[in-house]
């Protein structure tokens, strides 16, 4: 993606939370992947919330279970949600 060190790339931002990506490289050059879940409060501005660390193997993982579902998914963002909570995605079991 072309990300220098700390570089976020904002995944989704629905105010007052925002989804960043951040990647994480320490000085042996190791990737690591930071998914961020930040919140906006009045007179502190944007917060973190919610971390999750993946390593360069859980993040390839993920990358792979993604493009495995992404039928799945493609259709249930074509669909109007149900209500304003959200939508669910529903995943198929993969075989690891």
């Amino acid at each position: 993606m072309g990300w220098g060190d700390q570089e976020r790339a904002v995944v989704e931002r629905e105010d007052p939370v925002e989804i960043d990506l951040v990647p994480l490289i320490d000085g042996d050059g190791e990737c690591r992947f930071q998914l961020e879940q930040r919140n906006w409060a009045e007179g502190i501005g944007w917060y973190t919330q919610k971390t999750i660390v993946l390593d360069a193997a859980q993040a390839r993982r993920l990358q792979q279970l993604l493009a495995a579902q992404s039928p799945q998914i493609t259709r249930a963002l074509q669909r109007p949600p149900a209500s304003d909570r959200g939508r669910v995605v529903p995943f198929r079991r993969v075989a690891r």
